[in-house]
């Protein structure tokens, strides 16, 4: 992958030395926790924005690689449906 442009977004999140280590370790941690299947709830309850600002940066940014974030995102809903009775007392 080529580096960002000066100036750019992901030029600036680089930038400021810390935002990417937490991007990775917020999806990291809830993704081991799925596949080690603990605390599923608490796992899902997590991604659920990341998801969604995955698809939003796609949506304005590069609406030609939205495939795979839409995937995420339609994934995340999946898995959430599935573990319905967990999520109930949210709602």
């Amino acid at each position: 992958m080529d580096a960002p442009p000066e100036g750019s977004f992901m030029d600036a999140l680089i930038k400021t030395g810390y935002m990417m280590p937490l991007i990775a370790v917020s999806e990291i941690v809830p993704g081991f926790l799925l596949l080690m299947n603990k605390w599923k709830g608490f796992a899902l309850a997590w991604l659920v924005p990341i998801s969604v600002n995955i698809v939003a940066f796609h949506l304005v940014f590069d609406m030609s690689t939205i495939a795979p974030a839409a995937l995420v995102a339609l994934l995340n809903a999946v898995l959430i449906y599935a573990n319905w009775e967990r999520f109930k007392s949210l709602f």
